[in-house]
């Protein structure tokens, strides 16, 4: 109702892989979602598609990212399973986009543009299940990819010393990969007849969601408009936590026709975080006479300054504690 009210529209996200155990107690779970009327369910695994298709299947399914999705050939494969949407895995380059929408016109595409760049293909990693018996692909990923390592290398010209590999002042992070960001893209992705751009919200809070998804409309609304890029989209994206950022695989083979600020690219490895602003808290409710509450979410200081954002409107207030 909450959502309905608003004209939004809602997805139940089942991309599990499941084992036996987890799949004759799906259809209950099923049905009770189809209750609802989603808009769609986001589906990765054959197997509950085919048990989703045969009970409803009026009801719209979504090819998730997890199914690794880099053709054309498999787009149509899931387009003739009856898919409605598919959400094109993360590797694919801005040039395979194009050729996926030229081949396949007559279903909906979604992109990736913005969050974690995962170290297996797009979300298939077990390492987290293996250390620590949390699933990634049931939404519980602990990071394992992300911890500090230290990695030693042997020298078979001094008796097999080991000489410790250092990257930086930080640590050893090969596996920590920047994060994407593709807004600077997005006008091409208009172009080439995107229906859908996805950002990561899994594990993110209310703030993360509210900047990304108030500056990629910016950018969404501008190309509408018929502008010129906004560089300054790019500060605002700095007001979230991030490894810093990099166009992923959209931009590989354009490393020619990129700016020289975007070739940074080609080095993966990221910071453990990177951060320009801070979370202050959440407003609950304002009174009359002008004081607002809002729920605490990190330390505040005389003389700090907070930077107050409003739904449906771009512009904040600055103001100082």
């Amino acid at each position: 109702e909450f959502v309905r009210s608003r004209g939004k529209k809602i997805y139940f996200t089942v991309n599990a892989i499941p084992r036996n155990s987890k799949v004759p107690g799906y259809l209950r779970y099923l049905k009770a979602m189809a209750e609802l009327k989603p808009d769609g369910l986001i589906m990765a695994d054959p197997g509950l598609i085919m048990i989703t298709r045969d009970n409803f299947p009026d009801l719209p399914v979504h090819i998730s990212v997890q199914t690794n999705t880099m053709n054309y050939a498999a787009v149509e494969f899931w387009r003739r399973i009856g898919a409605k949407r598919v959400i094109l895995s993360r590797e694919v380059t801005l040039a395979e986009v194009r050729e996926i929408r030229e081949k396949c016109p007559d279903i909906e595409i979604e992109v990736f543009v913005h969050g974690s760049i995962c170290i297996a293909h797009s979300g298939r990693c077990f390492m987290s299940n293996y250390f620590k018996n949390r699933d990634a692909n049931q939404g519980a990923c602990n990071n394992a990819c992300r911890d500090q390592y230290q990695i030693f290398l042997k020298n078979p010209e001094k008796e097999d010393a080991q000489m410790e590999l250092i990257s930086s002042d930080e640590g050893t992070f090969l596996m920590n990969s920047k994060d994407l960001r593709a807004i600077e893209f997005l006008d091409t992705l208009a172009a080439i007849g995107v229906d859908s751009i996805k950002v990561e919200g899994r594990t993110k809070n209310d703030y993360y969601a509210a900047m990304i998804a108030r500056t990629y409309r910016r950018a969404l609304d501008d190309i509408g408009e018929g502008k010129s890029f906004d560089r300054g989209l790019l500060t605002e994206l700095d007001k979230v936590a991030s490894r810093k950022y990099f166009s992923g695989f959209l931009t590989r083979g354009m490393e020619d026709r990129l700016p020289a600020d975007e070739l940074e690219f080609q080095n993966e490895e990221g910071n453990t975080r990177y951060q320009s602003h801070y979370y202050a808290g959440c407003v609950k409710r304002q009174d009359a006479d002008g004081i607002a509450w809002f729920d605490l979410k990190t330390r505040l200081c005389e003389g700090d300054q907070i930077e107050i954002f409003f739904p449906g409107q771009f512009d904040s207030l600055i103001t100082t504690v």
